[in-house]
């Protein structure tokens, strides 16, 4: 190959690192905008819960389970990123619990939200779907396209060593 062609790889291989860093620019944009209207709900959420009803950390106890995760996995292809329901998955729908008797129960996980009685504020839903969003949507493209910058680096670093290495040879 010639230093020309090695060239034209280069500004291949850099317009479409700009175009996954104008991508990862908007996910991270549409992230903050998502974690600050979570915050922002739950803020109207206390704000007008009723006396005594608090919202936040200090409510979480044994019910309080995660319902969805981001699990980064290395894999040869661009999907690594896998979100999980913890009531779709085999290990996570069921908890075991014993009784006076010490005889096992199952108790199936509930949806979080719920511990907050049937009648949950609609900021607090709200809250909750937009967690949902970042979770399930927004931090796995997030990763996806942080690998592929990291891998379009790794090409652009070899393009720029084979360039060098073609003008040195027709140097000679």
């Amino acid at each position: 190959s010639s230093s020309r062609d090695l060239s034209d790889e280069i500004d291949r291989l850099l317009e479409t690192y700009l175009s996954l860093l104008d991508q990862y620019t908007t996910l991270r944009a549409q992230l903050s905008a998502q974690q600050i209207s979570t915050q922002q709900n739950l803020a109207r959420a206390k704000f007008h819960a009723p006396l005594g009803v608090h919202y936040g950390e200090s409510m979480y106890d044994g019910r309080m389970q995660a319902q969805r995760r981001c699990v980064c996995r290395e894999t040869t292809t661009l999907d690594i990123v896998a979100v999980e329901s913890a009531a779709c998955s085999e290990e996570g729908d069921t908890t075991s619990a014993g009784n006076e008797n010490g005889v096992q129960e199952k108790i199936a996980r509930r949806d979080p939200i719920r511990m907050f009685g049937l009648l949950v504020p609609e900021a607090l839903r709200r809250a909750h779907g937009d967690a949902v969003v970042m979770v399930e949507r927004i931090v796995p493209e997030i990763c996806r396209v942080d690998r592929e910058m990291g891998e379009l680096e790794i090409r652009i670093r070899r393009a720029r060593k084979y360039r060098a290495k073609a003008e040195e040879r027709e140097m000679k």
